[in-house]
This record gives structure tokens, sequence and C-alpha cells, in this order.
């Protein structure tokens, strides 16, 4: 299907930057339960299957950067998917026993778009924390770097999930680009 199942760079967000996003948009937000989708577009909170606090975030400035790396992901990796609108950043917060089971990013179209690339940006720094490796590929699944700062993207079609948290805290930020429903 793809030759690349994800794009990554290690370390490429400053530690700086990273502790300013947990503080000034998570830690200043209200953080709600994460939820899954079901039928008909409906969230619920299923705790065995997705136990993560998160925030919705718009900031321009973040917003830009992850821009940035999904295209030029989704160039250097010759997917060339027709994704332009970003939709509105998660920041999540994985505590202990915190986890995501296996599930693919994609959605039914909104207003013609659907979702089509996926980014993570690791905000922790992989001694805050044990477990909550976040896998890509359910076949045969490859654990992502936990470098703090780095910065992954992958189709939204892809499976993936984070193993469940043993010790510590793991932040990050999710994002997703849409675009016109695959044909």
């Amino acid at each position: 299907m793809f030759t690349y199942s994800s794009w990554r760079w290690e370390g490429v967000v400053p530690k700086t930057d990273c502790e300013e996003i947990i503080k000034q948009l998570f830690n200043a937000g209200s953080p709600e339960q994460g939820k899954i989708a079901q039928l008909h577009d409906t969230r619920v909170v299923a705790e065995d299957i997705r136990q993560t606090d998160v925030v919705w975030s718009d900031n321009s400035e973040l917003s830009g950067m992850i821009a940035h790396y999904i295209n030029a992901a989704n160039i250097e990796s010759g997917w060339h998917i027709n994704a332009t609108m970003l939709e509105k950043i998660q920041i999540g917060r994985y505590g202990v026993g915190g986890h995501y089971d296996w599930h693919m990013d994609t959605s039914p179209p909104t207003d013609g778009l659907q979702r089509k690339l996926s980014l993570s940006l690791q905000l922790s720094d992989s001694d805050a924390y044990e477990g909550g490796d976040l896998l890509i590929g359910a076949t045969h699944p490859e654990t992502t770097p936990r470098k703090q700062g780095s910065v992954i993207v992958f189709p939204s079609c892809m499976f993936h999930k984070v193993t469940p948290v043993t010790k510590g805290e793991r932040f990050s930020v999710v994002a997703w680009m849409r675009g016109p429903q695959f044909r």
C-alpha cells in the first residue's frame, strides 16, 4: 500500500517548546476524558479501549509547525495524499494505566473532507515515564521514537496504539490533516 508506514524526525522540536506546550496549552486548559468514535459520528468514553486526558487547541504557532511537518512528510515519503485542512489539535496526557488500543484515525467525511494524515509529537522526556509506546502497524508493529521533540506522521488509515503507561506521565500532541474523499 505505502512504501513507508510512517515518516519520522527524532528530537526536532526543542525541549523548551515541548515544555511550553504542556504548560501553556495542556495545563492552562480544561482536560476532558479522551473519547472514541462510534457509529453516526457519536463519541463516547470507553476506558477499556482508551484512557487519556485531552485538551483541544487551535494555537496558530503550533498549527503552523504541525502543518509544516505533515506536508513535508507527505512529500518526502512519496505518499502525495491530497490533504489540505488541519483539524483542531489535541494535547493528551497518559497517566499510569493510560493507553489507547489498536485503532485508525479515519473518520466519515464531513463537508466532503476526511482524515488522511495523522501526526504525533512526543512532548515528554522519555525518562519521565515507562510504557506508553506508540506502535504503528498491527501486523508488524513498529515502535516510534520516544525522544522528546520527535515527530511522527503516518497515513490515518494505519492501525496504531499507545501501550499502557506503567510509571509517570506521557504527554503528546496529536493532529490530523483532512482532504477530499478517496476515490
